[in-house]
């Protein structure tokens, strides 16, 4: 019988359900007596009276009782309510209630990368293994009966299956669920079709071998994002079990060969030659180096050339043992210490202008601020200005790179990439950037390699010439860009982080025409927050240093091998809250300490001539995305609240803030516009069950409403007829198709633009749509609405909004790190002008919205209190790793 919400079983108040399986329903509960969540699974009563069903419904709650695990969920009880008849009611198995998608959740949205696949892997290989220590096999390990928490855990679900090696077989009427199949006493077939073992599907007796033979089958599942054995029946799935050919081919080209053994190994039919103990995967895990092919035949070789031979062999070690001593993580002597250098203005530590590196040597900064370049020696107590390396205003990408003997720098500036003695003087042009600059690398045969948005790497001579593609993007795999490339100690070997589509970023290797990817992370590619991994480069102490933007954001480290380039143990954190790091080769580590999407904000009006300011209510963190409402009185944004995002409403006669959301920990709220004739706001709600626009009262009452599931970003007609708003895909967040949705019954959405886009804005009469588009590597563009037949491009924007004046003759747009308007005309041709500067405004409020008053007299926009002028420390740390040496896993 399905339980409604709000009914007491014992202490527990039932919530609203979870699933179902062949074990029972399960609900999210409150435990009243210890005020926490709780996972209920509650046994149908239809099968109460069923006594082999109850006795497997109790082993299971034995099962999991004798397990503690942290990748096993946890049980906390079996609780039992009765109806004053001999015969308890409800029979109830209370467990953890773990938060999180499944795998099944996670694999429905495409393949799982390699790197997310593997730590997935060894986490429910060293659950499996604990239960097999105990005697226990899961014998229905799937998907679906793993989850991974949002801090990355993986819990493996449901034992109700599991028997001990030794235990009792029984014979269970399983036929109601569809995954499970009836047997007998002397063939009992238990589990899910797809991913039972061979010796399951013939209703041959089990061991710890059928949850290998599993655990195999989801592993190439998550690194194919294709079920293995997928049939439209489940006696053709078994079927297929029993006798279907593997098709390796599917793995993907990047899968190391030691873990396509891994799985040729666990997917062995016949268990003889299956890998025996789970705990074996988990050590083959540990190492994905690639294992070289031995392609030539044996030599056979006369016994006079024995001699020859071993003196060859003598030869050969003892070059191996130089080059690996000549290639061993340096010895760092010098202390551990730590201090910060104040900077003082306009410290842009933005990742798309990485502006703070160490010399190699690790005797000096140069960083960028107050529009020009500075070099701070460490053994001075005061920065200097580097004479003649002016930057232009419009400058977003500096990232400098200092010459490899420490003499030189190279950065970006008004488009061009330029050269400059670190001693000062005038600036040599090297070529002109073939797109926004994301930063450099000088190599040993003078040679610059050079990232840029939405491009490929290019390479260009030290004393100048064009810009040559050195490496391109590759399409088919979802490049978008490369960014922040360094060189290995050999001069030769490129480290770059890669941007790719669908929110994963990689961290790679190039060298002799062959990418290799070092590790990836898939996250939420959040517009407010694009970028997950960069600034990758290495650290003399053996090690990658970069940045990472996903969960604990900072400087983090992993160990590396020079001689094998493969990671060789776990990464870890080394700033918490750091970014732009820079290690030098003597062990010193520089980084920013900044945490721009929390750092306090400010609402501020700004005259429509640029003339007169005004500031607004009080700094939040992480304010954002301001919205004016149509009567002029109220302003919508999204700021943080207990590092949750939410949507809040500031009245401008009374002067106080409504917070309109109130969200749990895995929600964020983002993105508010103002619902044309109505008193309602709609905005991003990304919740659990993935993204969608929602809408709420603007006096914060009444129930929210999702207005479009997979959505985002809204924006409305003046009219309200129409609604445009991103589509997103496989839960993926930020960059998406953009969809226009007419808001009459039955109406379906339509596609507008195939091109990932961010921040579509209406114009007043409903003719236009502005938006950003990556289609031409980054342009902010005007099209006719809503049937798109023109097109025009805005000269100059930066990647956020173009918002209209009220009477349609204006546009006003970012070009950093000012806040510009330009005049339009429609007619007879669409002509866009020359842009006038409004305001500054400010470090490091690029991309965090502005909106116009209905009456055109002011603008609000979003800028820092009291911050013309200050900028984050600087954080200087020598010998990093002593603080961490002989603490990490290798």
């Amino acid at each position: 019988m399905t339980l409604s919400v709000g009914t007491k079983l014992g202490c527990y108040e039932i919530g609203p359900p979870l699933g179902a399986g062949g074990m029972g329903e399960v609900y999210r509960a409150r435990d009243t007596r210890l005020n926490r969540e709780v996972a209920i699974k509650v046994l149908p009563e239809a099968l109460l009276t069923d006594r082999d069903r109850l006795a497997r419904f109790q082993r299971e709650a034995q099962v999991l009782a004798s397990l503690n695990h942290p990748n096993i969920a946890v049980i906390y009880g079996l609780e039992q309510s009765t109806d004053g008849v001999t015969e308890p009611k409800h029979h109830a198995l209370v467990m953890e209630l773990v938060e999180g998608p499944t795998l099944a959740d996670r694999i429905s949205a495409g393949r799982i990368p390699l790197d997310a696949s593997l730590s997935i892997a060894k986490q429910i290989a060293d659950g499996l293994d604990a239960a097999h220590e105990r005697g226990i096999i899961h014998r229905d390990l799937k998907p679906a009966n793993v989850k991974v928490t949002p801090d990355g855990v993986v819990k493996l679900l449901d034992f109700g299956l599991a028997k001990v090696f030794e235990g009792e077989t029984h014979d269970v009427d399983l036929s109601h669920s569809p995954t499970l199949v009836k047997g007998t006493q002397a063939g009992l077939i238990l589990g899910t079709a797809a991913y039972m073992s061979p010796e399951q599907a013939r209703g041959i007796p089990v061991d710890k071998r059928s949850d290998i033979w599993s655990f195999g089958v989801v592993l190439f599942e998550m690194l194919t994002g294709k079920q293995l054995f997928d049939e439209e029946t489940v006696s053709d799935t078994l079927a297929a079990v029993l006798r279907a050919d593997i098709d390796w081919a599917a793995l993907p080209a990047e899968t190391p060969p030691n873990v396509r053994r891994l799985l040729q190994l666990c997917l062995e039919r016949d268990r003889k030659k299956r890998l025996r103990d789970i705990g074996d995967a988990r050590l083959q895990l540990e190492d994905t180096a690639p294992i070289p092919a031995m392609s030539r035949p044996p030599v056979v070789v006369r016994r006079s050339s024995w001699t020859l031979l071993a003196g060859v062999a003598v030869v050969a070690a003892m070059l191996t043992a130089g080059l690996s001593w000549l290639l061993r993580p340096a010895a760092i002597d010098l202390p551990l210490r730590k201090l910060t250098i104040p900077a003082t203005a306009e410290f842009n530590s933005n990742s798309g202008a990485r502006p703070l590196v160490i010399s190699p040597d690790g005797s000096r900064l140069v960083y960028a601020q107050n529009n020009r370049l500075w070099v701070r020696s460490l053994d001075q107590l005061e920065s200097r200005d580097l004479v003649g390396s002016e930057l232009s205003p419009s400058s977003s990408g500096i990232n400098p790179v200092w010459s490899p003997d420490g003499k030189f720098i190279a950065y970006g500036s008004g488009g061009k990439l330029w050269k400059i003695s670190v001693d000062g003087g005038s600036p040599a042009t090297l070529c002109n950037l073939p797109g926004d600059y994301r930063g450099g690398a000088w190599g040993t045969d003078d040679v610059i390699f050079l990232a840029t948005t939405r491009g490929p790497m290019y390479k260009v001579p030290v004393g100048g010439g064009d810009a040559q593609v050195y490496l391109a993007l590759d399409k088919d795999k979802g490049d978008v860009d490369f960014h922040d490339p360094s060189l290995l100690p050999d001069g030769r070997t490129l480290l770059y982080s890669v941007h790719r589509q669908q929110g994963v970023d990689t961290i790679e290797l190039y060298k002799d025409g062959v990418r290799k990817i070092l590790f990836r992370l898939e996250g939420l590619a959040q517009q407010q927050n694009p970028q997950v991994l960069n600034a990758p480069q290495y650290s003399a102490t053996g090690h990658i240093i970069y940045r990472r933007d996903q969960g604990i954001e900072g400087v983090w480290a992993a160990p590396f091998s020079l001689t094998s380039n493969e990671l060789t143990g776990e990464h870890f954190l080394v700033v918490a809250g750091g970014t732009c790091p820079s290690v030098s080769s003597d062990g010193t580590l520089v980084c920013a300490m900044v945490t721009e999407l929390r750092a306090p904000r400010q609402l501020v009006w700004v005259s429509h001539d640029g003339k007169s300011e005004e500031t607004i209510g009080q700094p939040q963190a992480g304010l954002a995305h301001p919205a004016i409402s149509q009567d002029g009185r109220r302003i919508a944004y999204d700021a943080l609240e207990d590092n949750i995002r939410e949507i809040w409403v500031y009245d401008t006669v009374t002067k106080g803030r409504t917070r309109l959301t109130l969200s749990s920990s895995s929600e964020e709220n983002s993105f508010p516009a103002w619902i044309p004739g109505q008193n309602r706001i709609a905005y991003s709600c990304v919740t659990t069950q993935g993204p969608a626009v929602c809408a709420k009262a603007a006096d914060g009452k009444g129930e929210t409403e999702i207005l479009v599931k997979n959505g985002e970003v809204p924006a409305f007609s003046p009219d309200g007829a129409y609604m445009v708003y991103l589509r997103t895909g496989g839960g993926q967040v930020g960059q998406g198709v953009l969809m226009k949705l007419r808001l009459t019954k039955d109406s379906q959405p339509e596609i507008f633009s195939n091109f990932p886009v961010v921040n579509p804005h209406m114009s007043p009469d409903g003719h236009y749509l502005s938006y950003y588009s990556w289609e031409r590597g980054g342009r902010s563009y005007i099209r006719a609405f809503p049937t798109g037949d023109a097109k025009w491009e805005v000269p100059g924007s930066g990647e956020d909004l173009v918002v209209w004046h009220p009477n349609g003759k204006e546009l006003f747009y970012e070009m950093p790190p000012a806040l510009m308007a330009a005049p339009l005309e429609t007619t007879p041709s669409f002509t866009i002008g020359s842009p006038r500067k409004i305001c500054d405004l400010g470090s490091n409020s690029e991309g965090q919205g502005f909106d116009i008053a209905p009456d055109g007299s002011k603008l609000v926009i979003v800028r820092r209190p009291n911050e013309r002028g200050t900028a984050p420390p600087i954080v200087v740390i020598q010998n990093w790793f002593a603080e961490f040496n002989g603490k990490q896993k290798k």
